[in-house]
């Protein structure tokens, strides 16, 4: 099955570039798994009188993203996330990214930035002539300096 917006299939939420040379309608409603990055407080040891006791120390936040998408039938996707890939390679840039994030009737709940983003890895496309599953996904990993999520 060929899942694109003609299909009805609207995906988790809309992927958009401050590199305008790339279409905003090329990504989206292709996502089909997000997961936020991990947030840690890191606890300091204290003693204090004789007793140990932990105190809130820095927050740590992960520098890394993991999108899915199912790639279409002429595949798209594919080659815009390696065009893209390509270019951060060749230009040592790296691009504002924001996952606008959707409820089941298409109305904006959430965005999350990414700044100082580049694509760190596109996973290999697999196709096989003996499984019955028709529909391919690439895994996309995102490197990112910082991370602001905005409730819209």
């Amino acid at each position: 099955m060929n899942y694109n917006r003609a299909n009805g299939f609207s995906g988790i939420g809309k992927f958009l570039l401050s590199d305008k040379t790339i279409s905003e309608d090329s990504l989206n409603f292709n996502i089909i798994d997000y997961t936020t990055p991990r947030l840690s407080l890191v606890s300091i040891d204290l003693m204090y009188r004789g007793e140990n006791s932990a105190i809130p120390g820095d927050l740590t936040i992960d520098t890394e993203v993991k999108l899915k998408f199912i790639v279409d039938e002429n595949l798209d996707v594919y080659f815009t996330l390696y065009t893209l890939m390509l270019k951060y390679a060749q230009e040592k840039t790296s691009d504002t990214f924001t996952l606008k994030l959707t409820d089941n009737k298409h109305k904006v709940i959430a965005q999350m930035n990414y700044y100082n983003c580049f694509i760190s890895e596109l996973s290999e496309l697999s196709y096989s002539t003996t499984n019955d599953e028709t529909t391919t996904y690439i895994d996309v990993s995102l490197s990112y300096s910082k991370f602001t999520p905005q409730r819209v």
